[in-house]
């Protein structure tokens, strides 16, 4: 990413669960130097504004499909009802739960990026109990532990928030995959345009991980 890192066509370069930019600097760095290349990309929306397409699609003016953040995110597929670390009830009340810990600190006057409310906590502390993980994110900020009633108010609001954001499930469900395909093709498409040969393929069903969209491209072969 910052050109510090000498690559050559002996190399080989990977990427797993390369987020957002990175997974384009990857391509990049592997198209420029011939190296071969193994990619499974994630986390689309990790990136300092939109994404424009590395090739231009046919026909198309330079700056046709570039996506802003918030619909890159979309292609955060969801693992299914057992999911990878835990099931989907345990899913759905993590993430209540940080919609209330959301509610607390803006009555606070807190302005905060979507997924601050765990800054400094890992993401797994929010599927235990309430009060502790509220005690945890209070303290580590250095602010005063709010009431029961305090929590029990920003329960509703977080209950309605949440039942917000899940009516957008259904077009997250049908656009993911698309969104997250539509980015592996554009980076095999600059790999193309450099001369070289990529496959793109599924390497390994989704229950095991829903990122399972692999960019493989060998070396260049000079004759």
């Amino acid at each position: 990413r910052d050109g510090a890192v000498s690559v050559g066509p002996r190399d080989l370069v990977v990427g797993l669960h390369a987020c957002g930019a990175l997974g384009d600097d990857t391509v990049r760095l592997a198209g420029a130097t011939g190296a071969p290349v193994c990619l499974v990309g994630c986390c689309l929306q990790k990136r300092e504004g939109a994404r424009a397409p590395l090739v231009a699609p046919p026909g198309f003016p330079p700056t046709a499909l570039t996506l802003p953040r918030d619909v890159l995110g979309l292609a955060n597929v969801r693992d299914g009802d057992d999911g990878v670390e835990e099931d989907l009830q345990t899913r759905v009340a993590s993430r209540l739960r940080r919609h209330v810990l959301r509610e607390l600190l803006e009555r606070r006057g807190l302005s905060l990026a979507p997924g601050e409310e765990m800054r400094g906590v890992n993401r797994r502390r929010a599927t235990g109990d309430l009060h502790a993980l509220v005690r945890m994110v209070f303290e580590r900020r250095g602010l005063a532990l709010p009431t029961g009633v305090d929590v029990e108010v920003a329960r509703t609001a977080g209950e309605r928030a949440h039942a917000l954001v899940r009516r957008w499930e259904l077009p997250r469900f049908l656009l993911g995959r698309l969104l997250e395909v539509w980015v592996a093709l554009d980076r095999a498409a600059l790999l193309a345009s450099m001369g070289r040969e990529p496959s793109l393929f599924a390497a390994w069903d989704a229950r095991t991980s829903p990122r399972n969209v692999v960019l493989v491209a060998s070396r260049v072969t000079r004759r």
